[in-house]
Parts: C-alpha cells; structure tokens; sequence
C-alpha cells in the first residue's frame, strides 16, 4: 500500500476549481475538490498517477511507476506536473522541483502507515470485543435476575392461591385483601414477562438451559 497526502499546489496562474485526482491501474481511485488541504488517500497497489484540474481542463499530471517507489520511500517533496502524453516522473526525490505547476506532495512506501493502522483496528477491536463482553455479562446478570423474581412471584401467587383454598371461612376483608395481593402479582408478572421477552427478542445471551426450560416450565403453569 502506499499513503499519498497532497499539501499543496502552485500552479502559477489563477484557476476557478481545482481538482485533484488520483489513479491507479489506469483507474480513478479518488477524486477531490481542491478547498481544504491536506487530501489524503490510501492506494491498493504498486504505482498510481496524479492530475491536477481547473474544471474539465487538465493542469498537469503525474505518474509514478513500481521501480520508482521502494518499501523504504518516506518523504515529502515539491513535484512537477507534466502534460498527461508524457508525465511519467525522472526525478531522484532528493530535491524540490522547482517549474510550476507543482503540488506538494507526501509519498510513503514504508509499510509504517498500514502496520499503524492494522494495530489501531486491531486495539479498536479488542476494545469492542471487551465492551460488548462486557455488555453482554451485565445483559445476563439482568435478565437472570428478572427470571429469578419471576419464580419469587410464582411461589408468591402460589402460596396465595393455597391461602384461598384453605381458608374459605375467613373474613370478607381478608379475601379482598389476598384477592387485592393477587391482582398486584398478576400486574408485576405481566411487567416481569414483557421484561423477558424483549430482552430474548435482543438476542441476550443464556447459556444456562436449565434456567430457560424453569422460566419456561414456569410460563406454562401461569397460563
């Protein structure tokens, strides 16, 4: 890969839109509007060719073959546009072209800026993969816990119902009481199993199959 980063541009005349474009393997990889320096631009390949335009008018151009560009090349220079017929570079990278027009360019070949980035991706991923570890443990702990008062709620209800069985001779009171306590369980359970629901909608993970067969035996004997 190769990083190319254009500076700059001289091109000694006044010009109404500058555009700058890349190509490489006689394809257009970007092109940009020349109005906020630095254009940066990533190229998948071993050669590419710059052309510098005032609208649909060609400037100049440049062209950069794979002899030219070694694994070690690292710098920022001024360099002359050619005409398009002929614009192949014969300079040594050693020293600033000087005949305009020209744009200040930075080439590196060096392999730092793609071992840079495939460590920040890298460390980005990790980071990511932490988090969402993270999320996904809290989401679990959540939901286990959600599972773990419905099955308070369901001995609650239960021991309710029992109440109701046993004790038919108790007061009116009393039976509008434990039927009052009744509606409340029937409401936070209702509450409980939408909680449920789209927590499984979202993909939450449960490893645990012994939980999800309770919470499901549970579901059953409320309906």
């Amino acid at each position: 890969m190769i990083q190319v980063t254009l500076y700059d541009v001289d091109i000694g005349c006044q010009f109404h839109k500058l555009y700058f474009a890349i190509q490489s393997n006689s394809q257009t990889v970007e092109t940009h509007l020349v109005s906020q320096l630095p254009i940066s631009t990533l190229i998948e390949g071993r050669e590419f060719k710059i052309i510098l335009k005032d609208g649909s008018i060609t400037i100049g151009s440049i062209s950069f073959p794979p002899k030219q560009l070694t694994k070690q090349l690292n710098l920022v220079r001024w360099i002359t546009l050619f005409d398009p017929k002929d614009d192949q570079y014969d300079g040594n990278f050693i020293e600033d072209d000087i005949e305009q027009p020209r744009i200040l360019l930075r080439i590196e070949t060096n392999y730092q800026y793609q071992q840079k980035m495939f460590k920040n991706n890298l460390l980005s991923s990790c980071q990511l993969n932490q988090k969402e570890n993270t999320q996904q443990h809290i989401d679990k702990k959540k939901i286990q816990q959600i599972i773990d008062d419905h099955k308070d709620m369901q001995n609650k209800y239960n021991s309710l119902k029992e109440d109701l069985l046993a004790y038919r001779d108790i007061s009116q009171q009393e039976v509008k009481q434990l039927e009052q306590e009744k509606q409340s369980y029937l409401q936070e359970n209702k509450a409980l199993k939408q909680q449920i629901q789209i927590l499984k909608q979202n993909e939450l993970p449960i490893h645990d199959q012994q939980q999800k067969n309770g919470t499901n035996n549970n579901n059953n004997k409320m309906k």
